[in-house]
């Protein structure tokens, strides 16, 4: 509670700021004239828009259906009234208040030039002085952008996500267009009363400093004579200077900040949005850069400086100015700011390799450092695959979110699965949008953990999430906080140059976190809009086999680089987690859809026929495939060496037991591959499956579940804990299961089930010789708000579950010991989660990642969710979606689940002869070594790359050959593909003899014959 003397004195500040001297910075307003075009929902640019026919517009009249743009000409002659002013345009195109990059925004232009955005937060367009009599013409590009989130409804449903449902009345009054002067020095006393108001409330109540800065406002009030403003700002203001030059001393806490716009590639505006809102946020850039000789800016995201190099050549060509002279960073060394959770292991890894590429290509030099502010977790493969791609330092904040443990360090070394470790920082602002008030600054510094080794911390401020980036105003502020009694000494410079200081000073002290950095929130994102993930996970895998066939052929595919940016582009982390509007969702589909038809084209080419003759399966996984295959929708028999052909058998081999099926007189199903014993319960469940000897469920069904879904604040994104500990609702069978395939090759059991408003077909499948069973499930799922699981019931004592992660495996508790694992409800596995004894185990596989609850005595996967924004129809609709489980034999990494996992990750595709081409060749001779990638080199050279990982977390040595390149010299790369080391060399067998630490990844470049 405020003192009460003191409680009036602040209100007496806070009115002469913001009823004094704020409406007083504007000096004799004159409405521009304003003419406007029609409304296009595509914009047509500004060369069409400024030759289209006007109309006059009147102020204060409403515009703006939802995602149309309308250009403005504003237009005026200066008065003697403004004669020796500092003019500018001040623009109020309808905002509401939801901050930069969040509702309307325009480009302002003029003679033909970018100048900068028009933002809620950005309203006024410098013009500089100009003479009497001459005429100010503006344009602005206004983009009628709907505000989706901060609604009437929150961040609940709203129809304005898809142009589909937006309803078609405008949104938006223009409400202000006029030009003015521009006072500077009431100006000057606006942001140094904002500042001190700010920095008094932020004090203890009964600090000496506190009373000095009260003291301070109370004489700049009675020095302000409000009939007179201009004339007495002066006074006012020497009012606060002696309390507002106060050193804070040499011991204070020191902050280095860096201007930045956090802007999502796509989140609640598509990607079309982006490209004009990373043109807007460069051209702020470029303008405050001009104006402030001290001032640094930084920008991650290869793809937003594409889309500027395209659209706006000009603005990029002084963007190019800027970094090469230091003052504009570029960071990150991605494609985008991608999700870390759900690409694979080489999709992060190409997020280096192509971001870097084009960093190198545009400014002649690569990134230092990961900068990822705002994903949603961090896997502990992480460290490897960054230092692959050429960092040594890692930027976050966003685990500063936690619902339930605080992370302990803000600066400290992140060690990852193989041992490899990266300097890391967390901003402990808590925000990468900072906007530099002295409260803001004092937060960062109570909140910094790691004062005993570090004095320094990094903070980077600018409006982002929709873009937009710092003001004038807060590089003001950030200049009043170099040295301000109470404030850490903020310093503005380059997020690398903070890495290099912090590293020098604090890095042989620096804590280390060992193992993934699991975020406690946004769990939902594992699951969410499955179509968007599915076609991630399509795109991957044929992109892989693209690469592979290339190389084996020797084929040169210069659309490989487009569609590879088209995929990595889509990962960023608002799109692949689900997050995002319905309309960034059917954009991502349709990007995976046109990259899938175009890889099948060209692997149609690859792997043409030399002939005719029998089919043939075309195996690109690095294990041997043994199995069935379909060939015109009949079960076949394959048996093809890994990445490699072979031709299809109609029959099983004599050494393969059929699969055979019957019905018990209890109605359930026994079916039998020789390998596994699979009992369909008479209602359609699975009830039992035996393997090894033992059978996994122990008696209990494996069985469709529903959840409430209904978290506390965002939905896409939150599973709540309430919700995952919930009563699950079974799903319930509409009728006995039926078989409707027995072959001896394969056997598919259906049953129906249904809700009241979902209907689902579930088969499982049991293959000859196989031993897993598949499972098939296709929803017509019309829920809202529930989330629908498969539970695996296990009959085991098994304290941790063993999950695939990107190039990796990690261990995760089933208990709740503590609240680190209390917080792990639900879990991102790739590939496989699994659970076991000594002596047998049990799984459930799937050929990308998922959602799982692996707790107590069950395996539980996330098979589908409900959310109501901010897509209220997210999901809905007919989905298919498969998962396998197995039992194990004991330990699953010993147990080869990582073989079985690559099989399902890259099926056999069936050909109709065999390819003309000569497979590679490539035997990978080394215990627990798999191949990620075999490719033509990035640089077009011929070259052949051969990425491996070690998948047991173990050293193991043997032998690599490649019968293609028998000739050719083979070194150690990394993920960039320049060399890191003399030759491999050869293996006394033939080939190359090689040796990998745990989890290693190891890239390797052939050169020559």
């Amino acid at each position: 509670m405020a003192h009460p003397v003191t409680a009036p004195a602040m209100q007496r500040a806070m009115r002469l700021l913001q009823q004094r001297v704020t409406p007083a910075v504007l000096v004799s307003p004159l409405d521009f004239e304003v003419h406007a075009t029609e409304e296009w929902f595509e914009s047509p640019g500004h060369d069409v828009a400024t030759s289209s026919p006007l109309a006059p517009f009147t102020l204060g009249s409403k515009w703006g259906r939802p995602w149309h743009t309308r250009w403005f000409r504003l237009q005026a002659v200066v008065p003697p009234s403004l004669a020796d002013e500092e003019l500018v345009a001040h623009i109020d195109l309808g905002f509401i208040g939801r901050g930069d990059g969040f509702e309307v925004e325009a480009l302002a232009w003029i003679d033909g030039r970018i100048v900068q955005a028009v933002q809620p937060d950005r309203r006024l367009v410098p013009l500089g002085r100009r003479t009497v009599g001459d005429t100010v013409e503006i344009w602005l590009e206004a983009a009628a952008t709907p505000i989706i989130a901060g609604h009437e409804f929150g961040y609940g449903p709203t129809p304005m996500g898809d142009p589909a449902t937006a309803p078609e009345a405008p949104i938006y009054r223009l409400r202000t267009a006029c030009l003015a002067g521009r006072d500077a020095g009431l100006a000057e006393l606006e942001l140094v009363l904002h500042a001190a108001i700010d920095l008094t409330m932020d004090l203890p109540e009964h600090s000496p400093q506190r009373a000095r800065l009260f003291a301070a406002l109370e004489r700049c009030g009675t020095a302000l004579d409000v009939n007179r403003p201009r004339e007495t700002a002066a006074a006012a203001l020497a009012a606060l200077r002696p309390v507002m030059s106060i050193g804070n001393g040499p011991n204070a806490h020191r902050i280095v900040a860096t201007g930045h716009a956090h802007l999502d590639t796509a989140w609640l505006w598509p990607i079309r949005e982006t490209r004009r809102k990373a043109v807007r946020t460069f051209a702020n850039a470029v303008g405050l850069l001009d104006e402030n000789p001290d001032y640094v800016y930084c920008h991650s995201q290869a793809q937003h400086y594409a889309w500027v190099a395209e659209d706006a050549p000009d603005l990029f060509a002084r963007v190019r100015e800027f970094v090469a002279a230091g003052r504009w960073e570029v960071v990150g060394g991605m494609w985008v700011e991608t999700d870390l959770n759900l690409p694979d292991g080489e999709s992060l890894l190409r997020q280096l390799v192509k971001g870097q590429a084009a960093f190198r290509g545009w400014f002649g030099s690569r990134c230092t450092g990961a900068f990822l502010p705002d994903d949603f977790g961090y896997p502990a493969g992480l460290p490897q695959i960054v230092a692959e791609g050429g960092c040594r330092w890692f930027f976050t904040q966003k685990l500063s979110w936690n619902e339930t443990n605080r992370f302990p360090h803000h600066s400290f070394w992140w060690e990852g699965l193989d041992g490899t470790a990266v300097y890391a920082h967390f901003s402990p602002v808590d925000t990468y949008n900072a906007i530099m008030n002295p409260s803001q600054l004092r937060f960062a510094e109570r909140n910094y953990a790691d004062h005993a080794g570090s004095d320094s911390s990094l903070v980077l401020f600018g409006h982002g999430d929709g873009g937009g980036g710092p003001t004038r105003e807060m590089i003001a502020r950030a200049r009043l906080a170099a040295d301000l009694e109470g404030v850490p000494r903020v310093s503005m410079g380059r997020v690398d140059g903070f890495f290099t200081g912090s590293l020098a000073t604090h890095g042989p002290v620096a804590p280390r976190w060992v193992g993934e950095m699991y975020f406690e929130k946004h769990r939902g994102t594992y699951s969410t809009q499955l179509g968007t993930k599915q076609g991630n996970r399509t795109s991957e895998r044929l992109l892989h086999e693209v690469e592979l066939w290339a190389a084996a052929a020797g084929r040169d595919v210069p659309v490989l680089d487009a569609l590879w940016k088209r995929v990595l582009t889509q990962q960023f982390h608002d799109i692949i987690p689900g997050s995002s509007i319905a309309w960034v969702h059917d954009d991502a589909e349709r990007e995976h859809r046109e990259v899938a038809d175009a890889c099948e084209g060209i692997l149609s080419d690859l792997l043409s026929p030399a002939g005719g003759g029998a089919p043939h399966a075309v195996n690109p996984a690095s294990v041997r495939f043994t199995g069935v295959v379909d060939v015109d929708g009949s079960p076949a028999w394959a048996d093809v060496p890994a990445l490699a052909w072979a031709p299809v058998h109609i029959s099983l081999p004599d050494d393969v037991a059929p699969v055979g099926v019957r019905r018990d007189p209890d109605g359930s199903l026994l079916l039998d591959n020789g390998t596994l014993k699979v009992r369909i319960s008479a209602d359609g469940h699975l009830a039992s499956l035996v393997g090894h000897g033992r059978d996994v469920l122990g008696g209990r069904d494996a069985r469709l579940v529903l959840r409430p879904d209904t978290p506390a604040e965002y939905d896409a994104w939150d599973i709540d804990r309430a919700d995952a500990d919930s009563p699950a609702v079974p799903v319930d069978a509409v009728g006995p299961p039926r078989v409707v395939l027995e072959d001896p090759l394969r056997v598919v059991v259906e049953t129906e089930l249904a809700t009241a408003s979902s209907r689902f077909v579930l088969r499982h499948v049991l293959d000859a010789g196989a031993d897993r069973l598949d499972v098939v499930l296709e929803a017509s799922w019309h829920e809202s708000e529930r989330r629908l699981q498969w539970v695996l019931p296990v009959d085991l004592l098994a304290r941790e579950a063993v999950m695939g992660t990107q190039l990796g495996h990690v261990r995760r508790p089933r208990h709740a010991n503590t609240t680190w694992d209390l917080a792990r409800f639900e879990t991102c596995g790739h590939r496989w989660a699994s659970c076991a004894e000594p002596g047998f185990g049990a799984a459930i596989l799937a050929d990308g990642p998922r959602g799982y609850d692996v707790r107590g005595d069950a395996l539980r996967l996330t098979v589908l969710r409900s959310p109501r924004f901010p897509d209220p129809e997210a999901d809905r609709g007919d989905r298919r979606i498969t998962w396998s489980v197995a039992p194990l034999p004991g330990d699953p990494v010993l147990s080869g689940i990582e073989e079985i996992a690559a099989a399902m990750a890259c099926p056999p595709r069936v050909v109709s002869g065999a390819p003309a081409v000569a497979p590679p060749g490539i035997e990978v001779s080394i215990p627990g070594v798999l191949a990620s990638a075999v490719k033509p080199a990035e640089d077009g050279s011929g070259d052949l790359v051969v990425r491996l990982w070690e998948t047991r977390g173990s050293r193991t040595a043997g032998r690599l050959l490649v019968a293609s390149r028998t000739g050719a010299e083979l070194r150690l790369c990394n993920a960039l593909e320049d060399p890191v080391g003399d030759a491999v060399t050869t293996h006394p067998d033939g080939g190359w003899a090689l040796s990998l630490d745990p989890f290693r990844i190891l890239t390797l470049r052939l050169t020559g014959p």
